[in-house]
Parts: C-alpha cells; structure tokens; sequence
C-alpha cells in the first residue's frame, strides 16, 4: 500500500554478520566471540538467541552452524551444545527443530554422519588399545616377564634395537620411548649399534625381503635366479632393496656355502 514502509527482513541482520563473519577468517572450531552477532530472537522464556526458532542457520561457503545460544559457528553442533547443558535432542526440541522439516532434517543427519564418524574412531582406537594391552599382557607371560619394564631392561641390555623393541611389543615410538624413560633406560645414540642390534635388523630385512618374493629361502632364491641370468638391479626390484644390498646378500650365501 502507498505510504507503507515495507517490514525489516529479520534474517538480514544474521545473514551479513554471518558474511562478516566469513571475511574474519574464524577457524574451524568457532569463529571469535567478537564475531558473534547480537540476540534477534528469544525463546518463550526470554533466553536470546542468535538464530530464529525452529530453523537451523548455516553457512554454504564453510558448511558450519550457528549455535542459537552463543552465536559461534561450528562443524559439529550436535557435541558443541553439551557446553551449554543440552544434549542434541534437548537441544533440538527446544530450538523448535522438527526432524520433518526437509532442511533441518539435513543438515541433522550431517551432524549425526559426524558425531557417528567420531564415535567409530574413538572406538577403534579403545579396541586397538586392548587388542595391544593383551598383546603386550601374553608376551610378558611367554619371555616370563612380571612387567614391561623388566621386560625391556632385559631386551634392550641384550642389544634390541627401537624397532626390533617396537615389533614385538606392537607400541608406537612415541609410548615405546615414554616407557624406556620410565623404565629408566637410557637409549644408545644413533650410530651406536650393537652386535646384536646389527643382526636383529638384518633378519628382518632378510624376513621383509623373503615374503615380498614368497619364499623360505632367501639365499636360496637370491642364488638361483642370479644363476638363471637376473641382473642385480632385477633382483634389487624383486625383493625391495638395493643392488648393492642384493650384491652383499649373494657373497654371504656364497660364502655360507663355501665353509660349509
């Protein structure tokens, strides 16, 4: 009608200071509370909000979701508002988010896919912790052990290598060299092998090389196809190392057979 002015369009507010927003380089877990535009909706009760009832305020360009309660934008709303009490179902039940409308029913299955996708990972990680907790529990039984760092004082004085420590107790460097330092051993620098260190990761060169090729053998197959005219770099390509590796292996089987 003439003379009328048309009515304020509530969501322009939010929509330019989610733009704002965008342009302030928020990281990926919230944006700065500085960034946070004001209350422009209440609940029944009086709590402002940041995003109007029963519609979930996203941002296309990041896929994040404004919080109706503090205003910030995040990837994963659903475990955000366990900082304000809510679970996700309160929390949607009281924001007014009907799982029946198309677009909250949308982007509520995205936060479901994600908060699932944690939850996986979190649990094969507590069931590989176990799987290596029993692991380490029948090794310490099998060499006699009554605990790991006993366990480790005595293979690590007999010259075992990080590595060769590491294979046989399935621990990550970082746990392993944590508990070398609780068990109070001090690790050799690099460079200082030990006789027995040397022939640790020799045999698990040798073991590596031979399953690659799918034999018993090593020396044996190494022998008998330089002997069928394989050059050392066809060999050295077959069984994962260098020429000069596979030269080494050859005058050692030569060797071997020459003593005996």
């Amino acid at each position: 009608m003439p003379g009328r002015s048309a009515a304020p369009d509530p969501r322009a507010p939010l929509a330019a200071a989610r733009g704002a927003d965008a342009v302030s380089g928020r990281s990926d877990q919230a944006a700065a509370p500085s960034t946070t535009h004001g209350h422009l909706w209440t609940l029944p009760e009086g709590t402002g909000l940041h995003a109007p009832l029963g519609r979930l305020v996203d941002d296309p360009a990041t896929g994040r979701l404004c919080c109706h309660l503090c205003g910030r934008w995040f990837l994963s709303l659903g475990a955000h508002v366990r900082a304000h009490g809510y679970t996700a179902d309160a929390y949607r039940d009281t924001m007014q988010l009907l799982r029946t409308r198309a677009g909250n029913l949308e982007s509520w299955q995205r936060l479901e896919r994600v908060g699932t996708s944690r939850a996986q990972l979190a649990a094969g990680r507590a069931t590989r912790a176990r799987r290596r907790e029993a692991h380490l529990a029948a090794l310490l039984i099998e060499r006699g052990a009554p605990d790991l760092s006993t366990f480790l004082r005595a293979e690590y004085a007999a010259g075992a290598s990080l590595q060769t420590l590491a294979q046989l107790t399935g621990l990550g460097r970082n746990r392993l060299r944590a508990d070398l330092a609780a068990a109070e051993i001090t690790v050799r620098p690099t460079g200082c092998n030990t006789p027995a260190g040397k022939r640790s990761r020799a045999q698990a060169a040798d073991a590596a090389a031979a399953a690659r090729v799918g034999t018993g053998d090593l020396h044996g197959w190494l022998t008998a196809r330089y002997d069928q005219g394989w050059s050392l770099t066809r060999l050295a390509a077959a069984v994962g190392h260098s020429a000069h590796w596979v030269r080494w292996r050859l005058d050692a089987a030569s060797q071997g057979s020459e003593s005996a």
